[in-house]
């Protein structure tokens, strides 16, 4: 995931995967949040070494949020318990948080809560 913007439909399943370019990276968290608000998913996710490859399965009841635009952030974890947040800000100004848009589901009616 290079700062791509993830389009789902509200209720469905998504897997992603994610490759860690550290060899020491252990565990992360996958959070999706507006600016300054608490998170609306936060799903934990192990890192498989010595490939750095993550896989994150988000279920129906993650993504059922209310519809709109979101930002999403991957927090790892290393060995030695230091935290990496990603995307890094100094790579990053103010506009380039990446993007996680809820849409509608024509199968499903939005809980909004």
């Amino acid at each position: 995931m290079n700062n791509e913007t993830i389009k789902i439909r509200y209720g469905e399943s998504l897997p992603l995967e994610v490759l860690i370019d550290d060899d020491s990276a252990v565990s992360g968290t996958f959070y999706v949040a507006k600016a300054g608000e608490i998170p609306r998913i936060t799903k934990p996710f192990t890192i498989a070494q010595p490939e750095g490859i993550a896989e994150i399965q988000l279920e129906p009841s993650d993504t059922r949020i209310p519809l709109g635009k979101y930002f999403y952030q991957i927090n790892v974890v290393d060995s030695n318990g230091n935290v990496s947040k990603f995307p890094e800000p100094d790579t990053c100004d103010e506009d380039c948080m990446p993007q996680f848009v809820v849409y509608e589901a024509l199968d499903e009616t939005e809980v909004v809560s």
